[in-house]
């Protein structure tokens, strides 16, 4: 059984690499990426990922936002979907932050 994996990133180079770094883990099933959280409500609901990474600091509804629009929409539906963010330090990979 393989794990589902959701992108929600408007980096795109950081999109592409996290999206063919799930692609080729033999144990992950790549449901789609993108730039922005405008559609994920939909999409967590049309795709039903078991997990989602998604950038903190995203154009319009931000990453904290649309954790908060999933968690009460997953508390509703009683869907268990695991939600990772990330923050620009955690991306640069800096100690400092």
């Amino acid at each position: 059984m393989s794990i589902k994996v959701a992108i929600y990133e408007d980096n795109e180079p950081l999109r592409k690499s996290l999206s063919h770094l799930i692609m080729g883990t033999e144990s992950m099933e790549f449901c789609g990426a993108w730039p922005d959280c405008s559609s994920i409500l939909e999409n967590c609901s049309n795709l039903t990922p078991d997990v989602i990474v998604m950038d903190i600091d995203m154009p319009g509804i931000t990453g904290i936002e649309a954790t908060v629009l999933i968690s009460m929409s997953l508390f509703l539906l009683s869907l268990k979907t695991a939600i990772k963010c990330s923050t620009p330090c955690a991306r640069a990979q800096q100690d400092t932050c």
